[in-house]
């Protein structure tokens, strides 16, 4: 390729060059560092300093080359010094301008370069900063900006500013500052001067704490090799902002000797020495903490915020869940105080919520007394539990204002706040199931009358009395007899039912022996069990304690259980009973192979379980009453019928009593 033409600034550009320390040697520490800082900077295997001349260049600075690879009319190297602006070459085997240049085609093989003109005095180029490596890469706006900064810290290294009246000058300036520095030094802030080519020449105490180096040891270096600084702006329009005003001021990235980064103030003033030549003063105040410190405000008012919106939002979705409750709710602080109540509690007790919001139970006693039947009973239910952090319960009362009502209370404990009480309005569920209960008691005792009747006049003609009976009659008359038997069962157990629902179905309490009670109802059912070809097991330990209840009513759920297994299951079925003691309670279960109940696992067995589609073998199940019945008969002794069932898999009934030594018998 052709050598590039020498630029006819070549004059000044070599007076610039000739500047006593400059060109006299060939590789000089200061320079050295600008190099190192390149590859430590862009992570890059080659840099190099060259400054020139028409004999030829020299080479200030070079890691990772052989100095006698560098030519002067290299086209990279030459583009750089005469392009007046950063050169960046991403891979030079595909640029046809570099190509053939020997740092390309031959050793060491460059692919990447970047290359920066170096600028002297006078403003002409005398040399080039370069970074470059051997396999393709881009340079990111942060690195091509850093490479800037240190071929600005490079100009200044190579500038004229060794003579003798420069360095008087200068000397003059520093020891202007070192003779305030007892002043500058009762300032906290970091106080820095340094010459145009940034070597320090005044270093105060404030800039020993801030940044780690000592006096002696920053005085005379150049300001990067120290503080590495990270400027918000490009170094050029720092430049240009002082040249222009004068003064400088911003936030930047300084490093510490450490190597740790601090945030500073930095204000930058260009002094003037007594020939004219410009100073920099520069200020710098640690801003590192006070910004955490803002940050960290900044963060905490933005969750106090996250937290009050979401604080809002949650107010407002309880608040609409509450007041679409039909029940009347209200929340009472552990020290009585009502803190929330909700429509339903307005509407209900016929008071505005203003009304009880924040005020205590001993200041709504006369408010008490007027709306309830029985306020005595109130207070002592519903105040005296209110600091109770553990219990639920429930409890009927009768409201006599605005207007008679019976009122159902669940309460339960809310953590952290204190307890939530329920209203719910059971006027017409009471009213309806008492309506349904005497329905039930006058038609179970008006039917029972002509089935007894019924019953009579069938056995008066199966005895032959009333005159003799053909085959066919008397298997009618069996019919009819086994219909009846069932009505009047049915009817029975209507009956029972309606008592027990009035309450007037009483348990005779005592220690039972189960094995006294479950061995006659077995041997009861052998008969049709067998007639069956059923198999009935038990699987009973001798030393069963006994339990407290009544043995008749005992035996009575075993009954139903047993009666309700044996028809659902099919002929070659296995029905067993089992009984266990765990804990405090003895387990008593009826499992059967028959038909199943289909809904999966039911832990409340009423009536309903037994649908009257269902069918067995050979025979249609009936309503279940006797289950009804039964779980009635499990509550009263203070446990619950349990069910584990499953369609064609059978049934499995369960319920437990307490054990007599341990329970106390009423």
């Amino acid at each position: 390729m052709k050598r590039p033409p020498t630029p006819t600034d070549a004059v000044p550009r070599l007076v610039a060059l000739r500047a006593p320390s400059t060109l006299d040697a060939a590789s000089e520490d200061r320079f050295d560092r600008i190099t190192r800082l390149v590859c430590t900077t862009l992570d890059i295997p080659i840099a190099l300093i060259m400054l020139s001349e028409a004999e030829g260049p020299w080479v200030k600075s070079c890691r990772g080359l052989d100095q006698s690879e560098i030519r002067l009319d290299e086209p990279l190297i030459a583009e750089t010094l005469h392009g007046g602006d950063i050169l960046t070459v991403p891979d030079a085997t595909r640029d046809s301008r570099f190509r053939e240049s020997s740092l390309v085609a031959g050793a060491p093989g460059v692919r990447f370069y970047a290359g920066v003109p170096l600028g002297g005095a006078s403003g002409q180029p005398i040399g080039i900063l370069a970074a470059l490596d051997r396999r393709p890469r881009q340079l990111s706006f942060p690195e091509r900006q850093a490479l800037e900064d240190l071929a600005r810290w490079a100009e200044n290294e190579s500038c004229s500013l060794d003579d003798e009246d420069s360095r008087t000058q200068l000397e003059q300036h520093a020891s202007q500052l070192r003779g305030q520095a007892p002043m500058l030094d009762l300032v906290h802030d970091a106080v820095i001067s340094r010459d145009q080519s940034g070597i320090v020449r005044f270093w105060s105490r404030g800039a020993e704490e801030l940044y780690g180096w000592s006096s002696a040891e920053a005085i005379g270096r150049g300001i990067h090799e120290l503080l590495h600084p990270r400027l918000s702006q490009s170094q050029r329009e720092v430049d240009e902002i002082l040249a222009r005003d004068g003064a400088w001021e911003g936030n930047l990235m300084q490093t510490r000797r450490d190597g740790s980064v601090v945030l500073v103030e930095s204000r930058w003033v260009v002094q003037r020495s007594a020939d004219g030549r410009p100073m920099i003063l520069e200020s710098d105040k640690d801003v590192t903490e006070h910004r955490e410190v803002e940050q960290q405000l900044q963060d905490s008012l933005k969750a106090l915020a996250n937290q009050y919106f979401e604080g809002e939002r949650s107010r407002s979705e309880t608040r609409a869940v509450l007041d679409a409750a039909s029940d009347a709710i209200a929340l009472v602080t552990y020290d009585r105080r009502f803190v929330n109540v909700n429509r339903s509690f307005t509407t209900l007790f016929g008071v505005p919520p203003e009304l009880v919001l924040g005020r205590r139970f001993d200041e709504l006693l006369s408010y008490v007394d007027q709306v309830f039947a029985e306020p005595a009973e109130f207070l002592q239910v519903v105040a005296g539990t209110s600091s109770d952090k553990s219990r639920q319960f429930s409890h009927d009362f009768d409201q006599r204002w605005p207007e008679y009502r019976q009122l159902a209370l669940f309460s339960t404990p809310v953590p952290n706040l204190g307890r939530l009480y329920v209203f719910r309005d059971v006027t017409r569920e009471r009213e309806s199931e008492q309506m349904r209960s005497d329905i039930v008691s006058l038609l179970s005792r008006d039917l029972k009358v002509p089935l007894i009747s019924i019953k009579g006049h069938v056995n008066l003609l199966l005895s032959g009395e009333a005159g003799e009976l053909t085959d066919g009659q008397r298997g009618f008359l069996d019919v009819v007899k086994s219909d009846a038997d069932d009505l009047v069962s049915v009817v029975n157990d209507m009956l029972e039912i309606s008592q027990m629902e009035a309450g007037t179905v009483a348990l005779n309490w005592q220690a039972v022996d189960l094995h006294a009670v479950i061995d006659p109802v077995v041997s009861a059912f052998s008969g049709e069990v067998q007639a069956r070809q059923q198999f009935l097991q038990l699987q009973i330990p001798e030393d069963l304690p006994t339990v407290s209840g009544d043995p008749d009513r005992i035996a009575q759920i075993l009954t139903n259980l047993l009666s309700t297994a044996y028809k659902r299951t099919p002929p070659g079925g296995c029905i067993t009973v089992r009984a266990a003691a765990e804990g405090h309670q003895v387990t008593i279960e009826v499992e059967d192979s028959g038909l199943g109940l289909g809904d999966g696992e039911r832990s409340h067995p009423s009536e309903r379980f037994l649908a009257p589609d269902l069918q067995t073998a050979d025979e249609r199940v009936s309503a279940g009453l006797g289950l009804a019945i039964t779980r009635s008969l499990v509550q009263m002794h203070g446990g619950d019928l349990r069910s584990t069932t499953r369609l064609g898999e059978g049934s499995t009934f369960s319920f437990r009593l307490s054990i007599a030594t341990l329970v106390p018998v009423d």
